[in-house]
């Protein structure tokens, strides 16, 4: 078995030494008890990383709804969906490619795609014949 397997995800990186210091873990635990709580009361990925999902889902919802909730939208992953970030100025002061950065569209936030990804999928995983 190796170190990680069975395991979900890290929660964070801490070393043996710091670890096992019997006057630093009840701190280290706290930490961990305010990212990972009852629903509702962790911080989690931070606040605004939910608001702003939460803002891109009901940006897509209302797209797709003016599309009349389509099952084949022609605006899908198109350019003009690509959501970017204004961070070209910071991006240039770190001596990274202002040019290079993830694409990601706000049509990964819509029904639509869902719908697309099971059609992609449609009987990858249920044929199982040789």
């Amino acid at each position: 078995m190796t170190e990680h397997e069975g395991h979900l995800g890290n929660l964070a990186d801490i070393d043996e030494e710091t670890w096992n210091n019997k006057r630093l873990r009840p701190d280290i635990l706290k930490q961990i008890a305010t990212i990972v709580s009852k629903p509702g009361t962790a911080s989690g990925l931070g606040t605004s990383y939910y608001d702003l999902k939460s803002t891109f889902d009901e940006d897509a919802l209302v797209c797709w709804k003016r599309h009349n909730r389509t099952t084949d939208c022609g605006d899908y992953m198109t350019p003009k969906m690509v959501l970017k970030a204004p961070t070209r100025g910071e991006r240039k002061e770190l001596g990274l490619d202002p040019k290079a950065r993830a694409q990601t569209h706000l049509c990964q936030f819509c029904p639509m795609f869902s719908i697309k990804m099971q059609r992609a999928l449609d009987g990858k995983y249920y044929d199982f014949k040789g």
